[in-house]
């Protein structure tokens, strides 16, 4: 009933730090997968409904969720729905052999991490749990670097220097602010604020009462030059509602200011590794599910095409059983290269995973562009590729559908370009098949995993 895995140890000890919830009502399937999960995860719960699902989440908040569809009671998708009210970020994970179109596309709708078919691949199922794992536990590292940044910004002493507004002249500092400025007492005292300013930022202190708002600045220090702050000022009266002094206050914020362009950039990395493939850098399934998506209400809203291509590379397999993982990743690599050069810019090429590919054509001006652009593939894919000194001869079975003519939808077009590309796989490879309701009657066993 399950594939063996492969090990990966990276990637295992970030799922080894987090709670998981499965729910499955299959008593057989269940206790092979909660056996295969308990070696796994730092803490596994099970259900045998969504209810008791919904339950157990509730009170336990897993880090992680995998559950079946159609289950008594509550199925997957309802709890599913109602545990993303709780937690809107938990990633869930869908295990079934249910094909059902609309439970697909509502499995999508509330933004289920990925589907894993039964019988359930170890390898597939494991590969998704990582990516999720990795993922959750990146995020709550970043959760807590701001909470350690705050913690730390919060505990700085801040520099005070008072100022006679009717000399505006300082009077008085604090030690904090003779090491920010890289001044001495002596020389802060007497000298007015804006001395303390950087060229540009010289302001008055206003006459208002009360603290004024505080503003971001820069600041002069003797030695290091101007630095970021945050500034704040509030006035000091006497019994008449003379003012008497302004209390300046100057918070160094350059820690702060290098913690968010970190976070920035981390986030923007965090953003690639969600929509790119760790392997060759080309879009994930993911990513491609977004623009095709994007690219279908375009189309329909201006009625034009578009194209749907679905690669399996022939004889990719033989490479990796007799030259090992390495070459097969090199190979892969090599193989993005040439697709990439062989496609158009505006086009979107993924790895749809394992040695699978899809190219979504946009503004397809006809048909039998589609198959200019499959047969193209097949030329450029077919001329032998060096690794490491080999030489390696491949091909690629190639699938199409087209938008209007084999489906409107998302779902119905990737499942019909596979279903080609089944069909083109059974004719010998090294060819390309347009989808037709024959090959779906033949193949129609065949889904979108």
């Amino acid at each position: 009933m399950f594939m063996s895995e492969e090990t990966n140890g990276s990637d295992g000890l970030y799922l080894a730090r987090l709670s998981l919830l499965y729910v499955e009502d299959d008593p057989m399937v269940s206790h092979l997968l909660r056996q295969f999960l308990q070696r796994r995860v730092g803490k596994l719960l099970t259900a045998c409904n969504g209810r008791e699902g919904l339950e157990l989440f509730s009170e336990a908040r897993p880090d992680l969720v995998v559950t079946d569809i159609l289950m008594p009671e509550m199925d997957g998708l309802t709890m599913a729905e109602s545990i993303r009210q709780i937690d809107p970020h938990v990633p869930i994970i869908i295990t079934t052999a249910f094909n059902e179109t609309d439970y697909l596309l509502r499995a999508i709708e509330l933004g289920v991490e990925a589907f894993v078919v039964k019988p359930v691949k170890i390898n597939q199922l494991l590969a998704q749990l990582r990516k999720c794992a990795k993922s959750r536990c990146l995020e709550a590292a970043l959760h807590e670097a701001n909470e350690v940044l705050r913690q730390i910004l919060a505990s700085l002493n801040e520099a005070v220097f008072i100022e006679d507004p009717s000399a505006q002249r300082i009077v008085d500092c604090n030690a904090c602010a003779e090491t920010l400025f890289g001044l001495g007492r002596q020389d802060i005292i007497g000298s007015p604020p804006s001395a303390l300013l950087a060229v540009g930022n010289e302001q008055t202190s206003g006459g208002g009462t009360g603290p004024m708002p505080s503003q971001q600045r820069h600041m002069r220090h003797k030695h290091k030059g101007t630095f970021p702050c945050e500034y704040l000022t509030s006035q000091i009266q006497d019994g008449n509602g003379q003012t008497r002094y302004i209390v300046h206050v100057v918070r160094d914020i350059s820690l702060q200011k290098r913690a968010e362009s970190l976070l920035l950039d981390n986030q923007r990395k965090l953003k690639f590794i969600a929509h790119h493939d760790p392997l060759t850098g080309l879009s994930n399934r993911l990513l491609l599910e977004e623009r095709l998506a994007h690219c279908l209400l375009r189309a329909k809203r201006h009625e034009i095409s578009l194209g749907l291509l679905f690669l399996d590379l022939d004889g990719f397999k033989a490479v990796n059983d007799h030259f090992g993982h390495d070459a097969g990743d090199a190979l892969l690599k090599a193989v993005a290269v040439r697709l990439l050069l062989a496609v158009r810019e505006q086009d979107t090429l993924a790895r749809f995973g394992g040695d699978e590919f899809v190219l979504l054509l946009e503004d397809l001006p006809e048909a039998a562009g589609a198959g200019e652009v499959a047969q193209k593939i097949i030329r450029t894919l077919c001329e032998p590729f060096e690794i490491e000194g080999r030489l390696f001869s491949i091909g690629v079975s190639i699938g199409l559908s087209l938008f209007p003519d084999d489906g409107e939808e998302a779902a119905t077009l990737l499942q019909r370009a596979d279903l080609a590309m089944y069909q083109a796989k059974q004719s010998g490879g090294r060819c390309h098949c347009r989808y037709s309701a024959d090959s779906a009657q033949r193949f129609q066993h065949r889904i979108i995993t």
